[in-house]
């Protein structure tokens, strides 16, 4: 049973549970296994997702990776979708780390490589970047 509630995730329903008595925000994170150990990460740690064969590596802030073995669409449903977006059949980044952007690439802080952009995806990107900047607009400007 213990190990069946370290794997509850929050997927937005909220009946997810913490993975133990930690302070870890419930909402703020997820647990991944890996190299036979339960990793916590903070959604805001998480810089960019990059699939691998049957394995993701989770890029994060100033911490070491991350490599779970599941697949990118796995960790996609489990991540906030206000927070991250797929931008590439092998890509989510975190929006919070986006620094600028092209038609065809975009480049994050605290990531060395541009991370392509798939035309199939290149829509949904700009909307949630257009998102992104009307909630920071509406944090400092009345009307």
């Amino acid at each position: 049973m213990e190990k069946a509630k370290r794997y509850l995730r929050p997927d937005g329903g909220g009946e997810a549970k913490p993975a133990d008595g930690a302070g870890e925000e419930p909402r703020g994170s997820l647990t991944l296994k890996a190299s036979h150990k339960n990793v916590v990460v903070a959604f805001s740690d998480i810089i960019l997702v990059e699939a691998m064969d049957n394995y993701v590596k989770v890029y994060r802030k100033e911490q070491p990776m991350v490599i779970p073995q599941m697949p990118l669409k796995e960790i996609e449903r489990m991540l906030p979708a206000d927070r991250f977006v797929r931008i590439h059949r092998s890509y989510i980044i975190g929006l919070g780390y986006v620094e600028r952007y092209s038609n065809r690439t975009v480049y994050l802080k605290d990531h060395a490589q541009g991370v392509p952009v798939g035309r199939k995806y290149m829509e949904a990107f700009k909307e949630a970047m257009l998102l992104k900047k009307n909630q920071l607009g509406n944090h400092s400007e009345l009307g």
